[in-house]
C-alpha cells in the first residue's frame, strides 16, 4: 500500500485546525523592552521596588535588556553575550548583584550573560517577598516576554 495521503483538517465551523503551536515569539533584540518570567511559573516576573529586584505574581517591572558591546543596535542577543539589565522607566540605573548576592539597583551595574536567564537567577524566600538573587548553574530558567 505505498501511499500517503494528507488531510485538511477543519473543524466544524470550517476553520482550518492546527495540531501544533508553538506559541508567541519574541525577538531577543538589543534594546528593547522585556518582562522577565519565571519559566516553571508564568505568574511570577521581576519587579523592582525600592532599589531591589523581587519575585513577585502582584507586580512586574518592565526592563530594557541591551548587548553591553554593540548597545541599541537591534542585533538578536545569544547565550554568551555580555549584557546590561536595566527598568525601563529609568535607564541611569541597572541591575546589579548586591553583597548578599541579591539583585539590586545601581549606576554601575553588573555583567551578566545573555545565558545568565537560563540558569543563574533564583528566587528566594517567602511569597510576595522573595529576593532575586545571582546563583550561577543553580538557579531557575527566566523567559523574556514582550
Amino acid at each position: 500500500m505505498n501511499k500517503l495521503i494528507f488531510t485538511l483538517c477543519d473543524d466544524v465551523g470550517g476553520r482550518q485546525w492546527h495540531p501544533f503551536w508553538n506559541g508567541n515569539v519574541v525577538d531577543h533584540k538589543s534594546g528593547n523592552t522585556f518582562y522577565i518570567r519565571s519559566k516553571s511559573d508564568p505568574r511570577v516576573f521581576w519587579d523592582e521596588y525600592q532599589g531591589k529586584i523581587y519575585a513577585s505574581q502582584q507586580g512586574r517591572t518592565r526592563f530594557v535588556i541591551t548587548n553591553r558591546d554593540k548597545k541599541y543596535d537591534g542585533s538578536v542577543m545569544i547565550g554568551s553575550d555580555s549584557i546590561w539589565i536595566s527598568p525601563v522607566r529609568d535607564k541611569n540605573y541597572l541591575v546589579s548583584v548586591g553583597n548578599d548576592r541579591g539583585l539590586i539597583l545601581d549606576r554601575n551595574g553588573s555583567e551578566f550573560s545573555f545565558g545568565d536567564l537560563k540558569d543563574s537567577f533564583l528566587s528566594s524566600g517567602d511569597v510576595g517577598s522573595a529576593r532575586v538573587v545571582k546563583d550561577r548553574n543553580n538557579g531557575e530558567e527566566w523567559e523574556l516576554v514582550a
